[in-house]
């Protein structure tokens, strides 16, 4: 087994830390100067010697098992690609108070699955072998800023034949603090990208529909998230239920202004596309 470091950019002292270890595998650090994380990515995969590939996010921290969890996918010659879950400790999902109205609803997303659909691969606790991902071209370094290069990964795998499993075992800690305004900066990039996937596979209706970006449901999104009056109200409700800590007007305010951000990004690259 080897490591591979990818570090797009840091300011952190992750070079220097890198440098310090020693470890009985193959370590290896690659720096790279904002690239984004499609070529980031695809400069470690580059990089490998191994059969398999394992791609991992520098904000996870691997259980003992996770490497063993994801290689005995690979005793036989069936393609597939393996993705597990990611936990979020509650250290991470009590930080703030953004985070602790997330947490109210992220039991409820964990639930125990064997199979994941395309547009659920994610490029956090992924593996696959390295034929398949260079196969298919690897991630489109087209994709600009946050979100949906995993996912058009996962379409083109499962076009190319690829089986898709999800393993309960292959466990990982997602450790990310995020507050309303990274998670709307990440979702204005993200709308943007969700433009660019549903052009990239034909402007297909489910894949719009699932996306919510399809046109016959724009004239609503427009009307619910694009409309200024609607949106300062919500700030308004928003510092009223912050300072009595009211979480279920938390969290419609929070859902609300995220989804907002979104279609920020989604009707900016239509209009840049209309142009």
């Amino acid at each position: 087994m080897e490591i591979i470091v990818v570090d797009d950019g840091s300011t952190d002292g992750t070079q220097e830390l890198v440098v310090s270890l020693s470890s009985p595998l193959v370590l290896r650090y690659i720096r790279l100067h904002r690239v984004g994380r499609a070529k980031a990515a695809n400069e470690g995969a580059r990089a490998a010697r191994g059969d398999v590939l394992l791609f991992l996010n520098g904000d996870t921290w691997a259980d003992r098992r996770l490497v063993s969890c994801h290689a005995r996918h690979y005793t036989g010659d069936l393609p597939v690609a393996v993705m597990g879950p990611q936990r979020t400790p509650v250290e991470a999902l009590t930080a703030n108070q953004f985070m602790q109205t997330r947490f109210l609803y992220s039991i409820a997303e964990a639930v125990p699955r064997r199979k994941v659909s395309p547009l659920e691969v994610g490029d956090n606790n992924l593996s696959l072998r390295a034929a398949d991902f260079w196969a298919v071209g690897g991630f489109d370094e087209n994709f600009e800023g946050y979100g949906w290069f995993d996912r058009d990964l996962g379409l083109r795998l499962v076009r190319h034949g690829v089986h898709l499993r999800y393993d309960p075992e292959a466990v990982a800690d997602h450790f990310h603090i995020e507050t309303l305004e990274s998670v709307r900066q990440k979702m204005r990039e993200s709308g943007r990208g969700a433009v660019y996937l549903w052009r990239k596979h034909g402007r297909s209706f489910s894949i719009g529909m699932i996306l919510e970006i399809h046109p016959v449901l724009l004239p609503l999104k427009w009307l619910v998230y694009r409309q200024k009056l609607i949106t300062a109200i919500v700030w308004r409700v928003l510092k009223l239920a912050e300072r009595r800590d009211i979480r279920p007007l938390l969290t419609l305010c929070y859902t609300h202004l995220v989804w907002e951000a979104y279609y920020e990004g989604v009707f900016a690259a239509l209009h840049r596309e209309a142009r």
